[in-house]
């Protein structure tokens, strides 16, 4: 129900701000618990939204911790949820970008 998106929010929120502290197990662990917050199957596109966010987060924490498959596995997972969601470029390094364009199957620039 609704309290489960509020508290995935939070987490949300509490990894983007761990992701910009450059605190990046700490990103990890709160996407992570988003994705638990949310549950496998996101019933709406919102939650699906919420998804792909908490997806794309650990990836940029996962490219930043040197974890580049971790990382491509978790880019596909939030295209999967999300197709049209796109990274930050004045937040993420040029490899967490070239990381995400391996995901989505585009050549690296």
């Amino acid at each position: 129900g609704a309290p489960s998106a509020a508290e995935a929010d939070a987490a949300l929120a509490q990894a983007s701000a761990a992701f910009d502290a450059a605190d990046f197990d700490q990103t990890l662990a709160a996407s992570t618990r988003a994705q638990h917050l949310l549950g496998g199957a996101a019933r709406s596109d919102d939650d699906r939204r919420r998804l792909a966010r908490s997806h794309l987060l650990a990836g940029m924490a996962q490219v930043a911790l040197g974890k580049e498959a971790e990382a491509r596995a978790s880019f596909r997972q939030a295209l999967a949820h999300d197709a049209a969601i796109e990274l930050d470029p004045a937040r993420v390094s040029p490899k967490v970008i070239g990381t995400f364009q391996e995901a989505r199957g585009e050549a690296p620039e």
